[in-house]
């Protein structure tokens, strides 16, 4: 029978070992596993001329490698995963990096598959689903543009639709882009076009324009039991 965990940590316990720890820990337990998490996310190399890594930034600001994820999901039990920092879908299904040894990618890291289909709205076909964006990913508290929504309710519209109706991810994220983004076709919304924005400046920062896309790879009739 197949297992989905509901083992979570938020804030001040979402650290790099927790990471490592809970991945492992559910690969070795469960026989799939789902993941969400949000925060932020950047990219590094290994050594000159080496194709990049990108890495999730734990809450005290240490980094969560694609080859530190990849270490810990030893299985490839992470059916479903829902990574919401940014540009947490680029680079797949990766390059090896000579390196280190690893391949650079999150999306692979997450679910050791590099098959999935980069369009899950057209592919039924694979055991995975990953979630993510290229670019910059909208911040929970952002307005989308309709009505008085913003990107945190989407989400919850999401889950709402995956958990409790059990709707599959094509279906669930349609339902979450009708209520949020008024478009009961989430292709077809800003938030799954490519575009440039112009992402909300911090404490002493100022970040540029930026493009941004929300990516859904893998099997668009997969869903997430409750």
């Amino acid at each position: 029978m197949v297992i989905y965990t509901n083992v979570w940590t938020v804030d001040s316990s979402a650290t790099r070992s927790t990471y490592g720890s809970i991945a492992y820990y559910t690969e070795k337990n469960f026989d799939a596993v789902a993941v969400f998490t949000k925060g932020h996310a950047s990219e590094y190399i290994c050594a000159s001329g080496q194709p990049k890594h990108r890495y999730l930034m734990d809450t005290n600001g240490l980094h969560v490698e694609d080859t530190y994820i990849y270490a810990n999901t030893p299985n490839g039990r992470h059916r479903f995963a829902c990574i919401w920092p940014c540009g947490t879908s680029q680079n797949y299904p990766g390059q090896y990096c000579s390196s280190c040894g690893y391949t650079t990618s999150l999306a692979y890291a997450w679910t050791r598959s590099n098959s999935m289909a980069t369009e899950a709205y057209t592919s039924t076909t694979d055991s995975y689903v990953y979630l993510s964006h290229e670019g910059y990913s909208p911040q929970f508290l952002n307005p989308t543009g309709y009505s008085s929504y913003n990107y945190g309710h989407f989400v919850y519209y999401l889950y709402l639709y995956l958990l409790q109706y059990h709707y599959n991810i094509r279906d669930a994220a349609d339902m979450a882009a009708y209520y949020t983004l008024g478009n009961s076709y989430l292709p077809s919304t800003q938030l799954y076009t490519l575009r440039t924005v112009d992402p909300p400046d911090g404490p002493n920062l100022v970040l540029p324009p930026m493009s941004s896309r929300m990516h859904i790879y893998g099997n668009g009739n997969l869903g997430v039991p409750s």
